[in-house]
């Protein structure tokens, strides 16, 4: 027997699951940065650019998003959909701007280029933001196995977007090929974010049971999202170290394939990702309605500049709720690791820049701005014989 309507007014809500499922493609088009190495070449043989110039373009991107401070506040102060808009909007004028200078119908000194690079890397930071905070809010107890799964998918988008580019834009390397593909960046994943925009936010509750699932079906949906990923992170790899000529047989072989067989290959990701439809499959209802709270703000309005609540309506209340459910089931939190801090507290911390210290050193961004930084040094004072080649190419 299905639960009561609600009487009063109402607010949709959409099914935590379908949210987790939107938010794996966000992590694609915030990893869309990592995919600068694709189309860098022919950018810089289209721009008469410098090796040296062109690690710095890389650079820009990786600096834009680290620079990500306003994507929280907003995040915070305005909720989901709107950090997501922002991340389309930015997102999209960087890549514009690249597009419209690849194909020369701008001209823009280097300088400028170097700022519209680091636009579109800071619109890949505010998806990223926008998702994480999100799905730590919906899935409280396995906020964590969630957050491996979507940076996962972070870090899997380089690959996954190689191959588009190869199946659909890789016409025998002319530089036409990687102007087109800045556009699909530009318009793709802008079209991406738009689409998730109306699924993508925080769930203020869960519907009532019978049709809540239990913590054991929980954990195994998940799992069946690792299980997933892991096939994509092996057939994607399988394609990498072949086309490197790292697999017996499989020496120079991809490259030499025809698009239509690397739409092939694209048909067989896109079927491994399709299974990500099965993870809200016999959950709780996809969409339902639940009493919609009052507006607090002083004007009675909705917006949030005056205390009116976020695009995230009743997320507080509904998150006492789940978590007073979940609370007998886990240990109490301790007290110094559940404070809550403002902004110029978190940044006098020194646990702040511990944490950020231990992404420079480790994560893939981090690891990719090092590299740029010091390759540009060693350009520039031609601190090896190699770093000098590479600058006179």
């Amino acid at each position: 027997m299905g639960s009561p309507a609600p009487s009063g007014p109402t607010q949709r809500n959409v099914s935590r699951w379908l949210v987790l499922v939107a938010s794996l493609l966000l992590e694609i088009c915030g990893g869309a940065m990592y995919a600068f190495g694709v189309y860098s070449e022919q950018l810089r043989i289209t721009l008469s650019y410098t090796q040296t110039q062109l690690q710095s373009l890389a650079l820009a991107s990786n600096i834009g998003n680290f620079c990500n401070i306003p994507s929280g506040i907003v995040q915070d102060r305005c909720g989901t959909r709107t950090t997501v808009l922002c991340g389309v909007v930015v997102n999209f004028v960087g890549y514009f701007l690249l597009y419209l200078v690849a194909t020369e119908q701008l001209a823009a000194p280097f300088p400028a280029v170097f700022g519209i690079s680091m636009l579109w890397g800071n619109g890949s930071g505010w998806f990223d933001t926008a998702v994480i905070t999100t799905n730590m809010a919906n899935f409280p107890p396995q906020r964590g196995v969630v957050t491996g799964l979507l940076k996962s998918f972070f870090g899997l988008a380089s690959a996954l977007l190689s191959l588009v580019f190869f199946a659909f834009f890789n016409a025998q390397g002319a530089p036409a090929s990687a102007d087109n593909f800045i556009l699909f960046l530009a318009v793709g994943l802008s079209a991406v974010g738009l689409g998730a925009v109306p699924i993508v936010n925080t769930v203020p509750q869960e519907p009532p049971p019978p049709e809540r699932t239990t913590p054991a079906t929980v954990r195994c949906r998940l799992l069946l999202g690792y299980f997933i990923v892991l096939l994509l992170a092996l057939v994607l790899g399988a394609i990498s170290l072949a086309s490197a000529g790292l697999l017996p047989g499989g020496a120079e072989l991809l490259p030499e394939l025809p698009p239509t067989r690397y739409r092939y290959l694209c048909a067989v990701v896109g079927g491994l990702l399709g299974l990500f439809a099965l993870l809200p499959c016999g959950t709780s209802p996809l969409i339902y309605r639940t009493p919609k709270p009052p507006r607090s703000g002083c004007c009675g309005c909705a917006c949030c500049c005056c205390g009116g609540g976020s695009d995230d309506d009743g997320v507080h209340q509904g998150e006492r709720r789940r978590r007073a459910s979940v609370q007998q089931q886990e240990p109490a939190p301790d007290p110094k690791r559940s404070e809550s801090l403002t902004l110029c507290a978190a940044v006098c911390d020194a646990r702040f820049w511990l944490l950020g210290g231990a992404k420079f050193a480790g994560m893939g961004c981090g690891l990719m701005l090092r590299e740029c930084t010091t390759t540009v040094c060693h350009c520039h004072h031609g601190f090896s014989s190699d770093a000098e080649r590479c600058c006179r190419q």
